[in-house]
């Protein structure tokens, strides 16, 4: 009976909204990287909120006392992370500027100006996934794919980064976007819309819809021949890829079937016999012109016009089908396919509505509540070492931070000095040795080293070490009775 009520008991006290709430929010801090520090005080104002639950059954007062907890606890967690955030930041910061300087051979100042322009590039985006540090990493991917050290627009590889990151191109394809509108002098936003929209309004006009990430995709990997007959421009390659897609085939099946109607002597011969074993007429004369100009969106066309359907193709006995396939440029399996992809393409097909240039990139980007949260918390530690890196060079800091500890030091061995001498009665549990020489040679010793720290670093680091030693001295001797303060 006593068992039954404690579970009874346990059950309400879990249910009660207040309880449920805080431990849902503990569960979803531990889940996300980087935050789990954050899930301690969620965990207090749990047990504060089962506290209140077991005492009252209201939910409002499990949550209140689960609040009151929250804000003492977060205020704790807080405050060590202050500082470590800082002194990471100042790690990242230095870090990047040497791979910049090691990757461009660049001086300290001028891989100071590039990061700075990346870290501009950044902010001006307004996107939670590009931060100063995703960007150099998209830097060193796209140099890495490449082969060579190029200094890239950096409004070009900040859409590079989301590309990378957001939408998942692969490395080879987002540099060879990236390398086309530099060539092309544009900027990869504009070129990424433009894709998007050439491959969708081919889409409409058919009521076909193909994934926008494997369109794009499919641009990027287009190298070569193709692109240079293309212009490497990334709209024309976006219209061709489509209209093989449409057909029924990928782009490398059009360039095969290009190859083949280049032998004109061996593609009319060809086209001949299939017109006398089919029975109808084909004309593959402006697939022949297409595929000499290297118009591949043409000729992706005219094979699908000549080549008709899947059941027409059914219908052809093996021969036919064989000459048929022959004349397009093509094996007989790889023409079967086609058709038959093709087929259940028209079968699915659905009137698409119109959508925008920044429509289709916004659902391509689309991300959960969970990603976004990540995100947005990694845009805030980039911005903390954004300003860290802008304000307060790290060589000036380093040379601060050491004249700051130098300063403690040499304070050290005069205090000790002046106590020695002013309260030689107090008891000391350890006593330096040769004290004068000792404390003489530290404030010697230290005081060159800080002579010959950098000039900003003597300047500032000394009015603020002065600045906090007399207040010390101040509050210390107010402090001292009057029997000691008048030794």
């Amino acid at each position: 009976m006593l068992s039954s009520t404690i579970n009874e008991k346990s059950k309400e006290i879990a249910n009660n909204f207040g309880v449920k709430g805080f431990e849902v929010s503990q569960k979803f801090i531990e889940s996300i990287p980087g935050l789990k520090v954050f899930s301690e005080p969620f965990k207090e104002a749990s047990k504060a909120a089962r506290i209140a639950a077991a005492n009252d059954k209201s939910g409002v007062k499990a949550l209140g006392a689960g609040f009151k907890a929250l804000g003492p606890a977060l205020k704790t967690a807080f405050k060590p992370l202050i500082g470590l955030e800082i002194l990471k930041a100042l790690g990242q910061a230095d870090k990047e500027l040497v791979e910049i300087q090691r990757n461009l051979a660049l001086s300290k100042g001028e891989a100071r100006a590039f990061r700075a322009e990346l870290a501009n590039a950044a902010a001006a985006s307004g996107d939670i996934n590009v931060t100063t540090k995703a960007i150099l990493k998209t830097f060193s991917t796209i140099t890495k794919e490449l082969g060579f050290q190029g200094r890239f627009n950096s409004q070009n590889l900040a859409t590079a980064t989301r590309l990378l990151d957001v939408v998942g191109l692969t490395e080879k394809s987002t540099s060879n976007l990236i390398a086309a509108a530099e060539i092309r002098g544009n900027l990869l936003e504009d070129e990424y819309k433009t894709i998007l929209a050439t491959s969708y309004a081919l889409q409409r006009q058919t009521g076909v819809q193909f994934s926008n990430k494997e369109i794009l995709e499919a641009v990027g990997q287009v190298t070569g021949q193709v692109r240079a007959n293309l212009g490497a421009n990334p709209s024309a390659i976006a219209e061709a890829v489509t209209q093989a897609k449409l057909f029924g085939a990928e782009l490398d099946d059009i360039v095969g079937a290009s190859k083949a109607l280049l032998d004109f002597e061996s593609s009319i011969r060809s086209e001949l016999e299939a017109e006398l074993l089919i029975g109808r007429d084909l004309n593959l004369e402006k697939a022949r012109l297409a595929a000499l100009t290297g118009d591949q969106t043409t000729l992706a066309a005219e094979l699908a016009r000549n080549a008709q359907d899947f059941e027409t193709f059914t219908n052809l006995n093996v021969i036919q089908q064989n000459a048929l396939a022959s004349a397009l440029g093509m094996q007989s399996d790889q023409l079967a396919d086609i058709l038959f992809k093709q087929e259940v393409q028209g079968k699915t097909a659905k009137e698409l509505r119109a959508l925008g240039k920044d429509e289709l990139v916004d659902r391509l980007e689309a991300q959960t509540l969970q990603e976004k949260f990540t995100k947005s918390i990694e845009k805030l530690k980039s911005v903390l070492v954004d300003v860290v890196a802008a304000f307060t060079p790290i060589n000036e800091l380093a040379d601060m931070t050491s004249f700051g500890t130098l300063f403690a030091f040499t304070m050290v061995c005069i205090a000790v000095w002046i106590l020695r001498v002013k309260q030689p009665e107090l008891v000391r549990t350890f006593k330096v040795p040769a004290l004068p020489v000792i404390a003489v040679c530290g404030i010697l010793i230290n005081t060159y080293l800080m002579v010959n720290l950098s000039l900003k670093a003597q300047l500032f680091s000394g009015g603020a070490g002065m600045n906090v030693f007399s207040g010390d001295i101040f509050i210390i001797w107010c402090k001292i009775p009057d029997s000691v303060a008048t030794i």
